[in-house]
C-alpha cells in the first residue's frame, strides 16, 4: 500500500529526525567531552538532576533501553558521579542519586548547553520552535499509546493461551519425538551432543539444556 500524503510527510519527518539526533549526539559529545562524559552519560545524569528515579524509571522518562541505561549507571557510579541508594518503593530497584561531584558536572553541562543553545536557537523564531515541540510531543504521545496497547494485546493473547493449557514465547526447536530421538542417541552412546546437534542443525547449548532436562539427569542431581 503506498503512503498517503500524511505517511509520506510522516515518513520525512521520522528520516530528517534520525539525521537531527545524529548532530545532537554529536554535539553533546564535543560539549559534555571536556567533562569527560558523553551525550549519553550526560542524558542519565540530566533524568536524575531534579529526583532520584530507579533504572526502570529513567529509561521510560527518557526512551532508552533499560539495560543501556544500567550499563551506563554502573559506569557513573565508578567515577563518582552517581550512587546507588535504597528505594523505598521497592527494595530490589535501587534509586540513582547524583553525588557532589555529579551535581557540579551537570551544573557545568548546563551552562555549556545554554550558550549552545541560545545560538542554535537563533536560525529559527519561537513560534517555530514552539510549534515543532507541539507536534513532536503529539506524534510522540500517539505512539507511545500504540505500544501501550501492543503490550495489552500481547498480556491478553498469553493470558488466553494459558487459559487453553498452551504456553505463550517461543517454539521448540525440536518437536517431542526429536527431542526423545536426542536423549535416545545420546543416552545410548550411539552419537555425542556435538554430533546429535549437527545431525539436526542446532546449536550444542540446545542439546545440553534438552539433556539436562531429562528424567535421568534429574535423577542425577536428586541424588547429589
Amino acid at each position: 500500500m503506498p503512503h498517503t500524503k500524511d505517511g509520506k510527510a510522516f515518513t520525512e519527518l521520522v528520516l530528517e529526525t534520525f539525521r537531527f539526533i545524529g548532530r545532537l549526539l554529536a554535539a553533546g559529545n564535543n560539549l559534555s567531552k571536556p567533562l569527560g562524559l558523553t551525550s549519553s552519560r550526560w542524558q542519565v545524569l540530566g533524568a536524575i538532576e531534579g529526583q532520584s528515579h530507579s533504572v526502570a524509571q529513567i529509561a521510560r522518562k527518557m526512551g532508552l533501553a533499560r539495560q543501556n541505561v544500567q550499563r551506563l549507571a554502573n559506569v557513573l557510579e565508578q567515577e563518582g558521579l552517581v550512587e546507588y541508594a535504597p528505594n523505598p518503593d521497592h527494595q530490589r530497584a535501587k534509586l540513582v542519586c547524583l553525588t557532589h561531584h555529579g551535581r557540579k558536572a551537570v551544573k557545568e553541562m548546563a551552562r555549556r548547553q545554554e550558550s549552545w543553545a541560545n545560538k542554535v536557537a537563533a536560525r529559527a523564531s519561537l513560534s517555530e520552535l514552539e510549534l515543532a515541540s507541539r507536534v513532536l510531543r503529539k506524534l510522540r504521545s500517539g505512539l507511545e499509546d500504540e505500544r501501550a496497547m501492543l503490550k495489552e494485546r500481547t498480556k491478553a493473547g498469553l493470558d488466553a493461551a494459558r487459559e487453553d493449557g498452551r504456553i505463550g514465547g517461543r517454539r521448540p526447536k525440536l518437536s517431542p519425538q526429536q527431542q526423545a530421538e536426542v536423549r535416545k542417541m545420546v543416552s545410548k552412546g550411539d552419537k555425542t551432543a556435538a554430533d546429535a546437534a549437527r545431525v539436526f542443525k542446532i546449536h550444542p547449548a540446545t542439546v545440553s539444556r534438552l539433556l539436562a532436562r531429562s528424567p535421568s539427569a534429574k535423577k542425577v542431581r536428586h541424588a547429589k
